[in-house]
């Protein structure tokens, strides 16, 4: 963030403390639960929910602006999936929001490529698991380079980048190798443990 947009943001807040209003800064959209791929540790893909169309996200986001909101997060499933993406993009960025998108990678760099709206981005939040054997062996053969691209193209737009690893058995080896990428890449890395989706004696579905 710049300096002008760090000082916005802090007078907001410090109006809403002054005047005791609840103030929404960040919202995390999933504007579909549709995915790309069929990763074996995945339950939002089996999600079945209406997706809203393009006017009711605009609307949605207009009312959340006008109520302070500051930070706009593009969250799925795979956002990328959305034909509408770059016209959202470009909408939260008229309207001011500082906008994020939450990604596999997989189709992000023929995304930036083709689009320019995807460029307008401010942060990206993407997955990578390991070395290629591994990142492969849980994404699917071809996705490891996909996001190397990716990477490849967020660094040369620009545009601030986190890698997000889920640490499991398979991959616990590979930290290392990732710490050096994020460091190679001047990006920052979060790890987050991995949650299995079991079925209990109730027969609903449960997270550990």
């Amino acid at each position: 963030m710049k300096l002008k947009q760090i000082i916005g943001l802090g007078a907001k807040i410090t109006r809403a403390k002054i005047f005791r209003r609840k103030l929404p800064i960040k919202v995390a959209f999933h504007i579909t639960y549709r995915c790309n791929l069929r990763c074996p540790f995945c339950c939002r893909r089996t999600v079945e929910t209406p997706e809203m169309s393009t006017l009711q996200i605009k609307k949605m986001m207009k009312e959340f602006k006008d109520m302070g909101t500051y930070f706009w997060v593009f969250n799925g499933g795979e956002p990328l999936l959305r034909e509408d993406l770059p016209e959202l993009i470009d909408y939260a960025k008229d309207l001011g929001f500082y906008t994020s998108l939450v990604t596999n990678g997989v189709l992000l760099a023929q995304k930036l490529e083709n689009n320019p709206s995807y460029r307008k981005l401010d942060f990206v939040q993407i997955s990578l698991e390991g070395a290629e054997e591994i990142h492969d062996k849980m994404y699917g053969q071809g996705a490891y380079n996909r996001v190397i691209n990716a990477l490849n193209l967020l660094r040369e737009s620009n545009i601030r980048t986190n890698i997000l690893t889920l640490i499991a058995q398979d991959n616990l080896g590979y930290l290392d190798y990732l710490i050096e990428l994020f460091t190679q890449y001047r990006m920052t890395i979060a790890f987050q443990p991995m949650a299995v989706q079991k079925e209990n004696d109730l027969g609903s579905s449960q997270q550990y």
